[in-house]
């Protein structure tokens, strides 16, 4: 297959590589041209046979169509350098000798190269250093010459004792610097110990308190769970006891309304029972009258005897009053005085008295000693 419509054979070979050497990359390639070419004939003997196949869709663009499509594309590749300016209408390919042409692969020539760890090559001055200062440059380079004044004699003691100095005060910088890196180590080292060991103790703290804390709520849990237990059990007694005496009012109730039915039955019609309700009052009758008739006689002997006794011994202690002697004193009060407005208090007495003395006798007593004594009281 061609690529151009009005290629002439002979002119040279103007093939695409994609399309005849059974590639995979372009579209037209040798497999789908042959599936191309069966599915045609196929369909061809379809039409003659007895059984028609489903019709395959012809593609929206004909094979001049796309064939010039594809021409058209590899025609705007670029082409190469060696290409530009020459006549193109005996060769065989566009743009295709950077893959056609066998490349040059051959090892290139090496070539050693100096580096800086090569060994220095003996350095002959152009002059001899005879004198102390090198001669001052003149020319095309004296811009860059230096000053007398700038120029020194590395040899002197001056400069050597410079040297020594910088050198000294460089050692003494870099030990003292040394030091305080030593000491600030030291520092941090101590910093990160106390640091360490604060932290050590915040955690210990912090254990002993989450402890306490896991204590004491396991301690409250535990009252909690006392305490609703206790509940529940003072629930469940209660109940129980409702339960048990709702059972025992119930069952007496009852019991008693099963009696009460079954006596107003006569269920309960026993020989024995009859017997024992109808004779025992009538053989307990005369008994129950003698004790009580007995009761009574021993009731008023005892109120006789109490009252003979309480007799006997109020005479006696009235004979005993009389034979005894009545007991004199002397009594001495304080009568508030009528004439004077602070309520001074005035004695009077003494006033004879004895035991058996009454207390109207003792008042009079005192208003007799007062007439006799003090009459200014009455006036």
């Amino acid at each position: 297959m061609t690529v151009g419509s009005n290629s002439v054979p002979g002119r040279g070979r103007q093939v695409d590589p994609r399309v005849v050497r059974g590639s995979n990359i372009g579209y037209f390639t040798r497999n789908r041209i042959e599936e191309q070419k069966r599915s045609t004939s196929d369909s061809t003997i379809s039409r003659t046979g007895t059984t028609r196949l489903p019709p395959i869709m012809p593609p929206t663009k004909s094979l001049r169509r796309r064939l010039k499509d594809v021409f058209e594309r590899v025609s705007t590749w670029a082409l190469p350098a060696s290409a530009v300016g020459t006549d193109r209408s005996d060769s065989s390919t566009f743009g295709f000798d950077d893959n056609l042409i066998e490349k040059d692969i051959s090892p290139k020539e090496k070539k050693s190269v100096g580096t800086e760890i090569d060994a220095f090559e003996d350095y002959r001055p152009p002059y001899k250093r005879e004198p102390t200062l090198p001669p001052l440059r003149t020319g095309m380079d004296n811009h860059t010459q230096i000053e007398e004044k700038y120029v020194f004699d590395f040899d002197g003691d001056e400069v050597q004792r410079e040297v020594i100095d910088v050198i000294a005060d460089k050692t003494i910088q870099q030990s003292l610097e040394e030091v305080r890196e030593e000491e600030e180590q030291a520092a941090i080292a101590d910093f990160q110990q106390r640091w360490h060991e604060r932290q050590e103790a915040e955690r210990k703290k912090y254990e002993e308190l989450e402890a306490i804390e896991v204590k004491r709520r396991e301690r409250a849990q535990k009252l909690i769970r006392e305490a609703e237990e206790r509940i529940r059990a003072r629930q469940t007694i209660e109940r129980k006891s409702e339960a048990l005496i709702c059972a025992k009012k119930l069952s007496e109730q009852i019991i008693n309304e099963v009696l009460a039915e079954l006596a107003g039955v006569g269920r309960f019609a026993d020989p024995l029972l009859v017997e024992a309700e109808q004779f025992l009052p009538r053989l307990t009758a005369p008994v129950v009258t003698e004790e009580c008739q007995l009761r009574g006689a021993a009731a008023e002997a005892t109120i006789s005897l109490i009252h003979q006794t309480m007799a006997s011994r109020r005479e006696r202690l009235a004979n005993s009053r009389s034979a005894q002697k009545p007991e004199t004193a002397l009594l001495r009060v304080f009568m508030i005085d009528p004439r004077d407005e602070t309520g001074k208090k005035i004695p009077v007495g003494p006033v004879g008295i004895d035991s058996s003395t009454r207390l109207v006798d003792v008042l009079y007593r005192i208003q007799r000693w007062i007439a006799k004594h003090q009459p200014e009281l009455f006036g």
